[in-house]
């Protein structure tokens, strides 16, 4: 999950992953696979105001 992250220049702490259907704990992104057919969601936090 990290590479994919560092791929999209997304900083960890400012996102939240869905892996299908499951939160995942920011400290597992770097040991977490991706396999073909999961379903992935990413939230980017964006301030603003």
């Amino acid at each position: 999950m990290r590479s994919l992250l560092d791929a999209l220049e997304l900083h960890p702490g400012t996102v939240v992953v869905e892996l299908n259907r499951e939160i995942l704990e920011r400290d597992r992104y770097g040991e977490v696979e991706i396999h073909d057919g999961d379903t992935i969601e990413l939230v980017h936090f964006v301030g603003g105001g």
